[in-house]
């Protein structure tokens, strides 16, 4: 079964990890935050660079960040 992650933050380093988690199937990636309102709406996915959206939205509310992933899977 796996690992639920919120993923906090999208600049330099928070990307990567962002990337890390996406692609590692033990990781199920249920939230992102963001700071900048330029990326509040954006898919996971093309905000670290990858084609294939993860349906996994950005948003700088970190209660319903918090609320998605605790009614997720």
């Amino acid at each position: 079964m796996p690992r639920k992650v919120i993923q906090w933050g999208t600049g330099n380093a928070g990307r990567h990890a962002l990337r890390a988690i996406i692609e590692r199937p033990e990781l199920e990636l249920v939230g992102v935050h963001a700071w900048s309102p330029d990326k509040v709406g954006r898919d996971a996915a093309e905000l670290c660079g990858l084609s294939d959206p993860t349906g996994v939205v950005a948003t700088d509310d970190a209660d319903a960040g918090r609320s998605a992933a605790a009614g997720a899977g």
